[in-house]
């Protein structure tokens, strides 16, 4: 089934989108103040170039020192960088771009959990907070397996960031460990049930895992899930995928010929990214998969949308400019393999949609909704029906049976603006992730 698409009034918070709205703009401000070489500005040049008083400023941040971290953690920035010790600054000087940017660790405006002290061993305090990654272990940091080898790809292992080595208490090290395991214990014995329970969710925050095994399917990284995989686990909380990070390898690398089409899963030698680790478990339970086509839905008519995608790569690009021919100058085997660095970023303005538009027909598609007066109609997708409720409730069932109240119809359904309908694309044919080179064996999901 597609999502359910209700209808719903929706009213906006005016004052906190004004706060967000202020917010962004003094950030904005600072970062403008910083490119023009005023590294230390006051809080009254912060606030007269934002527009915000400086009374006001502080209602916003703590006080300069977190307005600073907020731009720096926010900020993704390309740097032109000039190396030189001493005497007149010429062409030779010049080091090309670098980019800067921040880093996983536990703070406010990074991974906003607990800080986790080594006094801190008992009761509540000991569960959080801990910063965790599928990742091949440095020699200064402490790893391991789960009694079921898990992660089960070579070289990787369960490693510990936050705490590091040096400050955990055994204890600590203890209880991640042990809550890690029986996370694991968990998600088999409700695999083992044929997905009748679903202990696991109590120990996992599924909804973080389904993004972060999204973002990796969309933008087909190599690496996907045995690689810089981050979970943290806050204080009396469930065990949390990402932050996503280390995509340097992903979206159609032309340097990575795993990446490269946009039309499989995954490439030859690439992580197979429906059967892989715990999250080769979990998308064989139905609801799991289900959360995850209505996200992926969801995100296409937002953030994922052609339109966003395209001006996603605009946004984070527009700071390079001439810049990236001085680059190549300096560093002719970082030259851009498709002639320049316009026609790169076309590159990949044109594979993120195709991907986008890839994964798309690999599902049952929501249905199409026109809006006309006081009615709304809803039209399924060819070779499916609609299946729907009127007070407002899933149409689904769990496992994926229709619900005892659904509706069902092959025609198209048109109902007055103000009812509380849910309605969900219905294919009874659709059965597990359909690809020519792979099909996985995953329980039906409509």
């Amino acid at each position: 089934m597609a999502p359910p698409i209700e209808q719903q009034a929706a009213t906006a918070d005016g004052r906190r989108l004004r706060r967000d709205r202020n917010r962004d703009a003094v950030v904005d401000a600072l970062l403008s103040l910083y490119n023009e070489g005023n590294l230390e500005p006051s809080a009254d040049e912060i606030a007269l170039r934002s527009g915000v008083s400086a009374r006001s400023l502080f209602r916003y941040f703590d006080d300069v020192d977190d307005l600073c971290q907020a731009a720096i953690t926010q900020q993704q920035d390309f740097v032109s960088t000039i190396d030189n010790a001493g005497g007149n600054i010429d062409a030779a000087d010049y080091a090309g771009i670098y980019v800067i940017t921040d880093r996983i660790d536990v703070a406010k405006k990074r991974v906003d959990i607990a800080t986790l002290n080594p006094d801190e061993l008992t009761g509540a305090d000991l569960t959080g907070g801990y910063i965790l990654k599928i990742d091949a272990a440095d020699p200064d940091e402490i790893s391991w397996t789960t009694s079921r080898k898990f992660p089960e790809t070579a070289g990787s292992s369960l490693v510990l960031v936050t705490p590091t080595a040096a400050e955990i208490a055994p204890a600590q090290l203890a209880y991640i460990k042990d809550y890690v395991q029986r996370m694991e214990d968990a998600l088999m014995a409700s695999r083992d049930s044929g997905w009748a329970r679903r202990p696991y969710l109590d120990f996992i925050d599924r909804g973080s895992w389904v993004d972060q095994h999204l973002l990796q399917v969309f933008s087909a990284n190599p690496d996907a899930l045995v690689r810089s995989t981050y979970f943290t686990k806050d204080r009396n909380g469930r065990l949390v995928a990402g932050p996503a990070w280390d995509f340097d390898r992903g979206l159609g690398s032309y340097w990575d010929e795993r990446s490269f089409r946009y039309d499989i899963w995954f490439g030859t030698g690439a992580t197979d990214v429906w059967q892989t680790g715990w999250w080769g478990i979990l998308a064989r339970d139905p609801e799991f998969m289900q959360d995850w086509i209505d996200r992926w839905q969801a995100l296409r008519r937002t953030e994922f949308s052609n339109t966003s995608l395209s001006g996603l790569v605009d946004q984070l690009t527009v700071g390079v400019g001439p810049a990236a021919a001085r680059d190549a100058a300096r560093w002719p085997d970082n030259a851009s393999p498709y002639g320049s660095y316009t026609a790169q970023l076309n590159r990949l303005k044109g594979w993120a949609p195709k991907r986008a538009e890839w994964i798309d027909q690999q599902f049952t598609s929501p249905p199409a909704v026109t809006i006309s007066g006081g009615n709304v109609t809803f039209t399924a997708p060819a070779g499916a029906e609609l299946v729907y409720t009127l007070d407002g409730s899933d149409p689904r069932s769990l496992g994926g049976a229709l619900a005892p109240n659904a509706r069902r119809t092959s025609a198209a359904l048109a109902v007055p603006a103000s009812t509380n309908a849910a309605v969900r694309a219905y294919a009874s044919a659709s059965v597990g992730v359909r690809s020519e080179e792979h099909t996985s064996e995953l329980q039906s999901h409509h």
